[in-house]
């Protein structure tokens, strides 16, 4: 009992974290994602140490940092495109920097650019779904920037955190064709279509509290939630495998990690936003 109340309260504060952060400023967002970011590249480090990948501190937190800074800074508009794209690059350069030295082979300093883009860049492309009142090199009041209402970014947390919980519920009531057991043992394919049907009816809701975008489209966003946040969780328990740990780290008690927490958001948020492109 004593866990459960932890691991509840942990998730109340977290939860909280963000969304204060999301409806405050786009600002605000911006320094926790910027932090959570760094905060995931820390732990990366220590997985890729226990998979034999060395020597990628401090390099990784701060290419990610940049990789986050040019590209939130690109998206969320204001002109500066030529510097936000010379941080970008600067933060692909470093590990291949270090490598000159000596200090790096050419896979690790690979394996780093790959992570670096893998976590900074989606926060970075998050500040398409924020209001805010800058120039955005996309405008399109119904989805993007509102101006009034960051409903795009709380929509996808929203149906994230409502699948995977159906996903869970569902899967263990009824759970019996595995998808990938050997990576994950109780994810089913039971679970996963109970946790999609059950999120659309999350996002038809929705639509109706929100009044933006058809009926179409929302069934279409979280069928793309479900699809990519899978297979960000399923990419994150084979690193976790291959390191031979439970969770990423234990920043957040009951729940892991910073990488346990946003697994399944690294790989929504570039997918999800190129689906709002499209459909808008």
């Amino acid at each position: 009992m004593n866990k459960l109340i932890k691991r509840s309260l942990s998730g109340i504060v977290f939860v909280t974290i963000l969304l204060v952060a999301i409806f405050a400023a786009w600002w605000a967002w911006a320094l926790l994602a910027g932090l959570i970011s760094i905060g995931i590249s820390l732990e990366i480090a220590q997985l890729f140490k226990k998979i034999g990948i060395h020597k990628v501190k401090p390099v990784l937190p701060i290419s990610t940092g940049l990789i986050f800074l040019g590209s939130f800074s690109f998206f969320i508009g204001g002109g500066f495109y030529i510097i936000s794209f010379s941080v970008w690059i600067l933060g692909l350069m470093l590990p291949f920097i270090q490598l000159l030295w000596g200090k790096q082979s050419i896979q690790n300093a690979i394996a780093t650019c790959i992570a670096a883009i893998y976590i900074g860049f989606p926060f970075g492309m998050s500040a398409l779904l924020l209001w805010t009142n800058q120039n955005p090199p996309i405008n399109n009041p119904e989805i993007f920037n509102s101006n009034a209402f960051p409903y795009t970014l709380i929509s996808l947390f929203i149906l994230l955190w409502s699948f995977d919980s159906f996903a869970y519920l569902t899967g263990s009531l009824f759970g019996k064709h595995k998808i990938l057991p050997e990576i994950s043992p109780k994810k089913s394919w039971e679970g996963f279509f109970g946790g999609l049907i059950l999120s659309i009816g999350i996002a038809l809701i929705l639509m109706q509290i929100w009044g933006i975008m058809s009926i179409e489209k929302w069934i279409g966003l979280t069928l793309i939630i479900a699809i990519f946040g899978s297979i960000g969780d399923f990419l994150e328990s084979k690193i976790k495998r291959i390191a031979q740990v439970k969770d990423s780290g234990n920043l957040i008690p009951g729940h892991g990690g910073l990488f346990d927490r946003f697994d399944s958001f690294l790989m929504i948020i570039p997918f999800a936003t190129a689906y709002l492109l499209i459909v808008s």
